[in-house]
Order: C-alpha cells, then sequence, then structure tokens
C-alpha cells in the first residue's frame, strides 16, 4: 500500500461529556448535552486491552486456540481546566454536589456517591477523505465512568492538571446490529 499523507492525523483533540442517556428500542442513544472540558495537555489517549484463554492439550506442544474473554477500551487524558465541574467529573461526583456561581463555586465531595455514568464525546482530526469532508474524527462512547484521577498537584512551575482514565463500557441496551455497543466513530 502507498503511504497517503490525508491518513496521517495530526492536531489536537477535545473531550467532552454529558449525563448518560439509555437507548430507546435497541437504537443509540440520542438527546444528550455535552460539555467540552475545555484545554487538555497531552493529547487524549485509546488503550484497548484484552485478555484470552489459551486452550492446551497434553497432546500438544502449542497452543490450541485463544478464546477471548475481555475486550475493552480506556481513555486518558489530562484535564488542565480544573474549574468544580470538572473536578466532580474528575473526582466521580454528581454534579448537584457542585453550588454557587462563579466565581464563589463549591464541591461538596461525598465518597458513598454512587458511580457517575457518563457519555463520553472526542473530537479530533480525521482522514478528510471525500468532497466536503470536515477533516474531523468524532468518537462517541455512549456508557462511561471515570475510574481513576492521577495525583494533582499545586506546584510553582507547572499546571494543576486532572489526570483522569475512562472505562468506556458496552451498552447492552443498543441492540442494533449496525450500531456499536461502545465506541461508535465516524470521519466526515
Amino acid at each position: 500500500m502507498a503511504d497517503t499523507a490525508s491518513r496521517i492525523f495530526v492536531g489536537a483533540g477535545t473531550v467532552s461529556f454529558a449525563p448518560y442517556v439509555a437507548p430507546v428500542g435497541g437504537a443509540e442513544p440520542t438527546g444528550h448535552t455535552f460539555t467540552d472540558v475545555g484545554a487538555i495537555l497531552g493529547g487524549v489517549n485509546l488503550d484497548r486491552k484484552t485478555t484470552y484463554h489459551e486452550v492446551k492439550s497434553d497432546h500438544a506442544l502449542n497452543i490450541l486456540d485463544m478464546i477471548k474473554v475481555e475486550d475493552y477500551l480506556t481513555a486518558t487524558f489530562a484535564m488542565e481546566e480544573s474549574n468544580m465541574e470538572n473536578l466532580a467529573i474528575a473526582w466521580d461526583q454528581p454534579a448537584a454536589n457542585v453550588s454557587g456561581s462563579a466565581p464563589n463555586k463549591t464541591l461538596n465531595r461525598t465518597p458513598n456517591s454512587a458511580r457517575q455514568l457518563l457519555a463520553m464525546k472526542i473530537v479530533g482530526a480525521g482522514s478528510g477523505m471525500g468532497a466536503g469532508s470536515t477533516n474531523t474524527r468524532t468518537m462517541t462512547a455512549w456508557k462511561c465512568v471515570v475510574v481513576d484521577v492521577g495525583k494533582s498537584s499545586f506546584k510553582k512551575d507547572g499546571e494543576f492538571l486532572l489526570e483522569v482514565t475512562v472505562r468506556i463500557m458496552q451498552d447492552l441496551g443498543i441492540t442494533n446490529g449496525s450500531t456499536s455497543q461502545d465506541l461508535k466513530t465516524v470521519d466526515s
């Protein structure tokens, strides 16, 4: 295959979140109102993890088969804008735990709060193939939860970053065979 420069994506991405919306009638969910988290540092990283069971036999020296038993994606990124709404997302807190109005806002962190199901949208550079293309790739995770936020430090020579890890889950309510159950990727 010949090299095609237009298939090499270069450019910053954006991340936005919305409250989870359950699918209706097996179709992908609609009605999300996504909110951009603002500036991020170091890009958005997607990591696919798989686990296989190795089928072995005493009669063979090699593996006979491999059966996939786990397959999931995580997204990681560092939020630079540590407003109260972003802190609530990073610390897996309900939006209702943020009160007040700018610049006087408060986040009341409650460790016993239930996990916050979210939808996540990542928008970045796309393929640019075809007439009318906006050179945009949009990835939508229908159901996810923030599972980790790294250390955040106040320091004189650096930003206070929220290094977030998001676990993308499978939404079994989406039963339309032509629709992704975890991450939908569209080039436009």
